[in-house]
């Protein structure tokens, strides 16, 4: 067999030109699928109080928002974990993507700042409205349902480094060092002395890491560390008039800053003189949501993030939700869990089940007065379960499934955080469940097609 290699090799007369292709999309493509079982007309009229009403918006003003294209476009990237340039370079040359978007019989894009700017607006609430839209759209098709719930908690943790006091102390000067060369930019004046504190700092640290090995010489090191920070903070508050010249981000770092620091050198102080760590202990100079979760689990006895709850219904669907109260207790995770149950679908699951960590009379009364029929929190020491032992083993070992659920959420956004601020990290976690849904969406839908198109 021969081969023409100089045919193959040579240059097509249009390839100075734009290229052109025809293409044919089945129509059972899972995109294509997904895009029809979509109410997008209800998802845009929920979703502009969001991205108007209630940030004080004018949807008059401006250029006007292709809605349709960017809620498009948010799903494709949830459910793919597309980056934003590549979400624009998907939408504006994949044709699937196209039509998901909308876009079939025009030549628009989107361009990745305006899909990022659109994630930002669109917050929390339009992740949690989505993937309640997307919720009902499987229950309608029968794929999931309000029957059986099964509960359990995470933590998401936080994208920070372990908080130690020289840590935070270092943080806290680098933070102030750039407030520093920012003022002298402005008004030619910074603040006093903090070059040399960040050179004595630096040496102190350094000599902290790697030489002080007994609990003597840390101690001084973090006393010496206190001074240091203390008399930046004071320095700071001279320069407060001056600080009106710098950007609104700059602003807010230094009011941060002054605000955070006093209190920091305190509970540094409280915990070399008690050796406890104080109340309310502040981890972060950026995230202020995240605390200390004891999990008491293997290796990891504390975790620093923020607590989750996650429901699991039939079908392998999820419901996420994050509570007010950041370090909130197991015991009191399963009236948040109803709650949220409720809210989504409006009347009480035949049976509901957790693990032993929320077994409590107060609990399970609860769920009685709910109307839940099999009540399967599973019992601590010697207490008797509320269902028989056949139905015990059913709930214990189903409850058992959700582990593998949360794993999957971990690698979806509900595992460490890389958002930089509290809010990115609730974006992040409800997505988590979006994009985990719409997975199981797309493959209920397309099992589905696939059975009418054998038995047609």
């Amino acid at each position: 067999m021969s081969i023409d290699i100089e045919s193959q090799g040579q240059m097509c007369l249009l390839q100075r030109a734009d290229w052109r292709t025809m293409i044919t999309l089945p129509h059972g493509h899972r995109l294509v699928t997904l895009y029809e079982a979509i109410p997008w007309h209800e998802l845009m009229e929920k979703a502009k109080p969001i991205l108007y009403d209630e940030q004080g918006i004018s949807p008059h003003l401006g250029r006007e928002l292709n809605l349709r294209a960017h809620l498009g476009a948010y799903i494709l990237q949830t459910v793919h974990g597309w980056t934003d340039r590549w979400t624009e370079e998907m939408i504006r040359y994949y044709v699937p993507a196209r039509i998901f978007c909308g876009f079939l019989e025009s030549t628009g894009s989107l361009d990745h700042t305006r899909i990022e700017a659109f994630r930002n607006r669109f917050g929390e609430k339009g992740a949690c409205l989505i993937t309640q839209d997307m919720l009902n759209v499987a229950q309608e098709y029968g794929f999931t349902g309000p029957e059986d719930v099964d509960m359990d908690t995470t933590v998401q943790e936080a994208g920070i480094t372990h908080p130690t006091e020289m840590k935070l102390i270092d943080h806290l000067l680098k933070k102030a060092n750039r407030i520093h060369k920012k003022l002298k930019e402005v008004s030619k004046r910074g603040i006093v002395g903090i070059k040399k504190a960040v050179k004595a700092f630096s040496k102190i640290y350094t000599d902290y890491r790697f030489f002080a090995k007994t609990k003597e010489k840390k101690t001084e090191a973090i006393k010496e560390s206190v001074k240091i920070g203390k008399r930046v903070l004071v320095e700071m508050s001279k320069v407060r008039a001056a600080v009106t010249n710098l950007c609104v981000k700059d602003q807010v770092n230094f009011q941060k800053i002054s605000q955070l620091g006093p209190k920091l050198m305190e509970q540094i102080l409280s915990w070399l003189r008690t050796g406890r760590v104080a109340s309310n202990k502040i981890i972060s100079l950026w995230k202020m949501a995240p605390k200390a979760i004891a999990k008491g689990k293997i290796g990891k006895s504390v975790e620093f993030g923020r607590k989750w709850i996650v429901n699991c219904y039939r079908g392998g669907y999820v419901l996420v939700h994050a509570p007010a109260k950041v370090k909130i207790s197991d015991q009191h995770c399963v009236k948040e869990s109803l709650n949220v149950h409720f809210e989504m679908f409006e009347e009480a699951p035949n049976s509901y089940g957790t693990d032993r960590g929320m077994w409590s009379e107060e609990n399970v009364s609860q769920c009685i007065k709910a109307g839940i029929k099999k009540v399967g929190i599973q019992p601590k020491g010697k207490a008797a379960p509320l269902v028989s032992q056949r139905d015990h083993r059913r709930l214990k070992n189903r409850r058992a499934g959700i582990e593998p659920r949360i794993g999957h959420l971990k690698t979806r956004g509900l595992g460490r955080s890389r958002m930089k601020t509290d809010a990115g990290d609730l974006i992040s976690g409800y997505r988590s469940a979006l994009a985990y849904n719409l997975g199981h969406l797309m493959r209920d839908l397309v099992q589905v097609r696939d059975v009418k198109n054998i038995s047609a």
